[in-house]
């Protein structure tokens, strides 16, 4: 069966999905590969994806994608034999032949080894095995940029938990387990001496009925996750709320999520770029019943007014859906602009494009929604957008109503509060510098980072 142009192939690694540099024995098992593809004619494609820290190769049909950390290793071991060996030795015309190959694999094997030995040295091992959610992304990503290194070399993977995969690591940070076959596993690694972390951001054991992840997370996969939990050294979490509630207080460790400053954030108001005033939402199916809070404020002031659109991330609730789809609500029509959600790096790097005059954070209030954490609010203030929350715990907490953010009860208070900022661009980038203040002293990940060490490297 022939194969065009638009028909590759995606090469999938079992384990290891390469939106992180590779583990040190996993550069020496497979770069060399990536060396001979680039010997061979590989195109290579960098940002891949909108990501910065992704490059993609493309050989014989065969699509890979590298983290540009791998790839300059591979690079760099194909410059060098490209010039050695290739023109030196005049090797072109023989290049596409087995012996030659294999001889070049051979080669390259030798050179990424030296290269992944002197990088990691007698340094320990730590892994962060994050989740694709942003739990992963703002729990795992973002602090270890500012972890010290000291004498530890620090990986980060998108893979299942896997014996053999992390025996190869000194300390291992996972997310949000919940199955039997993981507990284990865990158990396993920890007979043979590993630091196992655990971090986890929600109640899993006090799931609404009405939210999409109670068919996930069962009893069974609520009794395992404890299970880990039991085992593992130390837990982590996003609140004091939350550490209750999960049941093993004398071991966890209340860390906020926090946001980077430095990682292209404007975190000043810029209202929307031309003459539509948008309204910003972002958020997951797990959100959709957090929307009454609001939808009645929502709908009024698209009824009122012909300037306004709703500008939503993520997920389209239903809810919205059904109103753009109402024959009886004719001003709903071509008033939702809608992006749908991609892999965490791009959904971040999206955000950061964002313009609204005002973002809505609303949420039910109850014995779940009161374990979860302020990111929402401090996601906003990072777009450059002023709040509206639900008064609620985690909002109520850190909003100060007026100052950084303003905090909602009813629908009467959301539709005064939206229609204000749309009009009064002066009062939002009040907000947003008020809550960029707030952020800086409690939320930024370089005041944390400090308290992700000691939970993680047990300092």
């Amino acid at each position: 069966m022939s194969r065009g142009k638009n028909n590759t192939r995606k090469r999938r690694d079992r384990i290891h999905r390469n939106i992180a540099p590779m583990p040190p024995d996993y550069k020496k098992e497979l770069l060399p590969y990536a060396v001979v593809k680039l010997l061979t004619g590989a195109q290579a494609t960098p940002n891949y994806r909108m990501k910065a820290d992704l490059v993609r190769l493309v050989w014989n049909n065969e699509d890979e994608v590298l983290h540009v950390e791998d790839y300059q290793i591979a690079k760099s071991v194909a410059d060098q034999i490209w010039q050695e060996q290739v023109e030196a030795k005049n090797l072109l015309p023989s290049l596409n032949t087995a012996p030659v190959a294999l001889e070049l694999h051979l080669l390259a094997a030798r050179y990424v080894r030296k290269i992944v030995n002197s990088k990691v040295g007698g340094k320990k091992k730590l892994i962060f095995i994050k989740d694709r959610s942003g739990c992963g992304y703002w729990r795992m990503v973002v602090p270890a940029r500012y972890i010290d290194p000291g004498d530890y070399h620090i990986d980060m993977a998108e893979t299942e938990v896997v014996y053999d995969y992390l025996l190869e690591y000194d300390v291992i940070v996972v997310q949000r387990l919940h199955s039997w076959r993981e507990f284990y596993t865990i158990e396993r690694l920890k007979r043979q001496g590993k630091r196992v972390v655990y971090d986890i951001d929600d109640d899993i054991f006090n799931i609404p009925d009405d939210n999409p992840a109670v068919r996930i997370i069962r009893r069974d996969e609520q009794a395992a996750a404890r299970a880990i939990m039991d085992i593992c050294d130390s837990v982590t979490t996003t609140t004091e709320v939350l550490k209750q509630k999960l049941g093993c207080p004398e071991k966890t460790v209340v860390i906020p999520n926090a946001i980077d400053f430095d990682d292209g954030y404007p975190a000043r108001y810029l209202g929307s770029p031309d003459e539509w005033k948008r309204i910003l939402w972002m958020g997951s199916p797990t959100h959709e019943m957090d929307w009454h809070e609001c939808i009645s404020a929502v709908d009024g002031i698209l009824k009122s007014r012909d300037d306004v659109r709703l500008l939503i991330l993520g997920y389209l609730p239903q809810i919205i859906a059904k109103l753009v789809d109402d024959p009886g609500k004719p001003y709903w029509d071509a008033r939702v602009e809608f992006s749908d959600f991609q892999e965490i790096e791009t959904y971040v790097a999206t955000t950061k494009c964002l313009r609204a005059e005002v973002a809505l954070a609303p949420l039910c209030g109850n014995s779940f929604t009161a374990g979860k954490s302020n990111l929402k609010w401090i996601e906003y203030t990072g777009v450059g957008a002023p709040v509206v929350a639900s008064n609620v715990t985690p909002y109520k907490e850190d909003i100060e109503h007026g100052v950084n953010g303003i905090l909602a009860s009813t629908q009467e208070e959301w539709f005064e509060a939206i229609m204000h900022l749309l009009d009064d661009s002066d009062e939002g980038a009040q907000l947003v510098s008020g809550a960029v203040k707030t952020i800086e002293e409690r939320f930024d990940v370089k005041r944390v980072v400090k308290d992700w060490e000691r939970a993680i490297l047990g300092a």
